[in-house]
């Protein structure tokens, strides 16, 4: 399973920057981000190592960081343009692969 994932989140980060860019992208691996640091602290394998939300995720209080991931996308999809949400959809996947890396 880990695998597969982790060929999936590759094979995007691998796909270009063009592919970084569409508007799928940002939400995409936001989510895949948010999923698997989620996933990898309930299961207690990982922890949050982001100071801004160390405390409450690690606590298991999620809503924060689910609301600011979600404010993020949609200021990011509302004023930015294209290249700086490829940048951070790069980096949104980037994490979520490195959560797989680390919950293997």
């Amino acid at each position: 399973m880990f695998m597969a994932d982790f060929r999936l989140i590759l094979l995007a980060l691998l796909s270009g920057c063009a592919t970084l860019q569409t508007p799928a992208a940002l939400p995409v691996c936001a989510a895949a981000d948010v999923i698997t640091t989620i996933g990898g602290v309930n299961s207690g394998r990982i922890i949050e190592a982001n100071p801004l939300w160390r405390s409450s995720v690690n606590a298991g209080h999620f809503a924060p960081f689910l609301i600011a991931v979600a404010a993020m996308v949609w200021a990011i999809d509302r004023w930015a343009n294209p290249k700086v949400s490829g940048v951070v959809a790069g980096v949104e996947c980037g994490m979520a692969g490195r959560n797989l890396f680390l919950m293997r």
